[in-house]
């Protein structure tokens, strides 16, 4: 069986590395940053293979096949907790994300309601949805964290 393929984006810290534990379980991967880190889509050992990455549209695969759900963050609070946490002032690269990421085709969800929309996300990735295992990460605070040589 063909694995069903998606893609999880939007604008640094827009909760990618979370949605890459919280959706892996079971016969579910979703990678944090597949190609950066060179990770193997084509696998047949799962029914879905994702990737969550805030760098998708930097990366080169085609990714046609996939279902996209885009995170929309507010361009100011991303940009201030980037500049918080790295010291970086990358707000002229997000405002040409920002453009790039209205255009992607797919799922799209405002960073606020994430969590209301939970079920939605499931629903369109052909995920089945576990309350439980929603409630419990909606908990956990999960970040990246061998980001120390940001550069924009």
């Amino acid at each position: 069986m063909t694995p069903i393929k998606f893609t999880i984006t939007g604008f640094p810290r827009s909760r990618t590395a979370w949605f890459a534990g919280y959706l892996t379980n079971g016969p579910v991967i979703c990678y944090h940053e597949a190609y950066f880190n060179c990770q193997d889509m084509d696998s047949e050992e799962y029914t879905h293979i994702g990737n969550s990455d805030s760098g998708h549209l930097f990366n080169k695969e085609d990714t046609s096949d996939h279902r996209m759900v885009v995170v929309h963050r507010d361009l100011e609070e991303v940009r201030k907790s980037m500049l918080n946490l790295w010291d970086q002032d990358c707000g002229w690269l997000l405002q040409s994300m920002g453009r790039a990421l209205d255009n992607i085709k797919g799922l799209h969800i405002d960073f606020p309601d994430i969590d209301k929309r939970m079920e939605e996300i499931h629903k369109y990735l052909d995920i089945p949805y576990n309350k439980e295992r929603h409630a419990l990460f909606t908990t956990l605070n999960i970040q990246a964290q061998d980001l120390e040589n940001i550069t924009c």
